[in-house]
């Protein structure tokens, strides 16, 4: 999709205008464009769009991020138990539970 860029030469000598590290900066601005472009489509079609589909698709968006979160909360309860149980199971190793403070 992009294409490489374009060396500016100076007179007939061939010689550079830009340096490569100018070249490189300027092509990341123009990759930096494109992004801002299609940010701004991205927005205008948002903006398009009656507030009550927006406002669907944003409690679906919360639902699911509910969801995802419970399941990341139990996943990690899940291995701190399945820790605990192997710390447990171990051989030669003292519970700091079981022992007694004096």
């Amino acid at each position: 999709m992009s294409s490489p860029p374009a060396t500016a030469f100076h007179g007939a000598s061939n010689t550079p205008l830009l340096t490569p590290l100018e070249e490189d900066i300027l092509e990341a601005y123009r990759r930096l464009l494109d992004n801002m472009n299609r940010l701004a489509d991205h927005i205008n079609s948002l903006a398009e769009k009656p507030p009550q589909i927006m406002l669907d698709q944003l409690r679906e968006l919360e639902r699911k991020s509910g969801l995802v979160f419970t399941a990341f909360k139990a996943s990690v309860y899940s291995l701190m138990l399945q820790e605990q149980l192997t710390l447990d199971e171990e051989p030669g190793e003292v519970n700091p539970d079981e022992t007694s403070n004096y």
